[in-house]
């Protein structure tokens, strides 16, 4: 029995032991499996506790482990949807940022939105206005209400810059919308505003989306740029209404500004009525021009309907109406048609009409005595513009005001300018432009012009104008050029045309010149070739260009033109976007005074806003403000 009894205690104990072996065995992985859990729940009371010294540590934990670890990320970006305090909610959104986190990917709608409404209400007016743009980020949420609440509140911030974001931003939600109407009352909420600025740009984009049907608002009580907006809204959207424009007009009470630019706004009615409207102003003898009618007589000039502005006369011209503001252009907006015959101007080409009459003193008048017109040139060349009448063999005008008399000439239709070898580059780009039938080797010395601007000009021109033999001669010729210059052209007019593709891709091999073999590849990359960098890896160009922008050491309008080529959003944005973080350019020198506008408007659709070369530079930026807007509006329509 003892020893029955002995071996009992003996298998109790070593079972006890067994168990004791397996029990810590067990807790001991159960305690390593759980140890991940048990620390991120500390870190999680780190995150939200009292103490800011371990919420300090607890956030520079998470900055450093999150990326790495999903499951770390997964549990804060759960607890954070139950963080009520807003600048907490901020520092660990932060700290999501910088481990890489904080995107749309990672994180949800609600978080993300909750996000952008604490920071529209900060304190500082540079995070709200950050925040506003932020929503531009969100587009597929352009439906939901907790976007819209944060732009309606914006649109009633204390500050112009967060109101004139929120603006803007919600102009361009609007296009991305299924149900534009929220927007659209943002925007008539925005027209109401105390700053005129603010109140101006929404009249114009309520006349670019016609909520209003024409209606004017009450313009006499708006300060002079609003009433503007108001009364080209009113006109664009129902042009077949014009009382409030010829009230604004021939009202005695109207500030002269106003009424200067009612003369501008005629293009937008019908000719029957422009025409009893601006004749007045045209027939006013060039003696009795002044400082006060000036603007008004010039402003006529360009906005005379063709029908009224054309005659009998003493020989043949062309005239080029103004085709209505939103109304198709004649010519085709598709840059995959860059051979087709170019146009010296933004407008269409009529049939050849007799000149204009009633323009006629005004021209003759300053050439017979210029030193007595003194401030009305810029009468005489919108004159010569919409007549084409070219210059006179004998002219005593100062030799900078003959070369932009010949210009005015060529661009309404003057094709006998003689190109000679010192012609000024901008009447060679012109005349070769309009000519019949230009010759290639009249354009190749623009080709090492200094102004990048004219050397894209002339490659745009080359591209449309030569067949392919041709422009393959011209790039060839400017590729083996030792002009750096020359070298940029030709790739550029290779990239365009499509011409000497291997002759492009060897050049582009062994250039040395960073700058130069920047272009080169761009050339490159418009002709479809894989563009090969470090490694013989291809580039991935579309990620890489836009970057050429903030080099100093590559022409920027060259890039610019890459990118239109290439219908890449980047190109668009850069000219006519309003919110962008990359260094603007000046668009009424490049527009107007560079004449880039041949180029841009080629790759905006036919209904985009018409931008006037010749005008006054007030009407230039009045017209640079409404093609910015109209943009906005179809920015989403025409990428997607």
């Amino acid at each position: 029995m003892r020893g029955s009894s002995g071996w009992h205690w003996k298998r109790l104990i070593l079972s006890l032991m067994v168990t004791l072996a397996v029990s810590a065995l067990v807790s001991w992985g159960v305690a390593r499996w759980t140890a991940p859990w048990r620390a991120r729940q500390a870190l999680l009371r780190q995150l939200t506790g009292p103490d800011p010294a371990a919420r300090h540590r607890a956030l520079l934990y998470l900055v450093a482990h999150a990326g790495t670890s999903p499951a770390l990320a997964h549990a804060v970006i759960e607890r954070l949807g139950s963080v009520r305090d807003s600048a907490l909610f901020l520092k660990i959104g932060s700290a999501l940022d910088q481990a890489g986190l904080w995107d749309r990917a990672h994180i949800p709608t609600s978080l993300w939105l909750r996000q952008i409404a604490i920071r529209a209400s900060e304190g500082d007016r540079y995070i709200r206005a950050q925040a506003v743009q932020q929503c531009l980020t969100l587009r597929p949420l352009a439906d939901d209400p907790r976007l819209q609440a944060i732009l309606q509140k914006a649109c009633a911030d204390k500050n112009i810059d967060v109101r004139s974001n929120a603006l803007f931003t919600a102009a361009e939600l609007r296009g991305a919308a299924h149900n534009p109407d929220p927007y659209t009352r943002l925007i008539e909420f925005a027209s109401h505003d105390r700053r005129p600025e603010i109140a101006a740009h929404a009249w114009i984009f309520l006349g670019l989306i016609n909520p209003a049907s024409g209606t004017p608002g009450n313009w006499r009580q708006a300060p002079v740029p609003v009433a503007d907006a108001m009364l080209w809204a009113a006109l664009h959207t129902n042009p077949d209404k014009p009382q409030p424009a010829l009230d604004a007009l021939t009202k005695p009470d109207v500030p002269p500004a106003v009424r200067a630019f009612a003369v501008y706004l005629m293009h937008l009615a019908d000719p029957h009525t422009a025409t009893a409207a601006l004749t007045p102003l045209l027939a006013i003898n060039p003696e009795h021009i002044t400082s006060d009618n000036q603007l008004m007589v010039w402003r006529a000039i360009l906005a005379t309907p063709a029908a009224a502005a054309t005659g009998q006369g003493p020989g043949p011209s062309r005239s080029r109406p103004h085709p209505r503001e939103g109304q198709p252009q004649s010519e085709p907006s598709s840059p995959s048609s860059l051979s087709s015959t170019d146009r010296p101007t933004d407008i269409p080409t009529s049939h050849p009409l007799p000149l204009a009459p009633a323009l006629l003193p005004l021209i003759n008048a300053y050439r017979l005595a210029p030193s007595s017109l003194a401030g009305v040139e810029p009468l005489i060349l919108a004159a010569t513009y919409r007549t084409g009448v070219p210059p006179r063999a004998m002219n005593r005008a100062p030799k900078e005001l003959r070369r932009l008399e010949a210009l005015a000439a060529i661009e309404g239709g003057w094709q006998g300018y003689p190109i000679v070898r010192d012609s000024p580059e901008m009447l060679r780009l012109a005349a070769v432009a309009g000519a019949p039938h230009p010759h290639p080797q009249d354009l190749y010395p623009l080709f090492s012009s200094d102004n990048s601007a004219m050397r894209d000009l002339a490659c745009f021109v080359a591209a449309r104008r030569f067949d392919s033999q041709q422009n393959a001669i011209l790039a060839h010729r400017g590729l083996i050029a030792f002009n750096d210059d020359a070298k940029m052209t030709g790739a550029m007019l290779a990239g365009l045309a499509g011409v000497e593709r291997t002759f492009l891709a060897k050049r582009t091999a062994v250039e040395d010149q960073a700058p130069v073999r920047a272009i080169m590849q761009l050339g490159l990359w418009m002709q479809g070739q894989p563009v090969p960098g470090a490694g013989n890896e291809p580039i991935p160009m579309a990620q890489w260009v836009p970057g050429l922008l903030i080099r100093p050491d590559v022409p920027r309008t060259t890039v610019l033109l890459a990118l239109l080529q290439m219908h890449q959003r980047a190109g668009l944005d850069y000219i006519l976007a309003p919110q962008t973080t990359l260094p603007k350019i000046d668009l009424l020198q490049l527009l107007g005074d560079q004449r880039w506008w041949r180029i841009v408007r080629r790759y905006l659709p036919a209904e985009a806003p018409p931008f006037w070369p010749w005008a006054d530079p007030e009407i230039q930026a009045f017209q640079i403000d409404v093609l910015r807007d109209w943009y906005v509006l179809n920015r989403d329509r025409m990428f997607r």
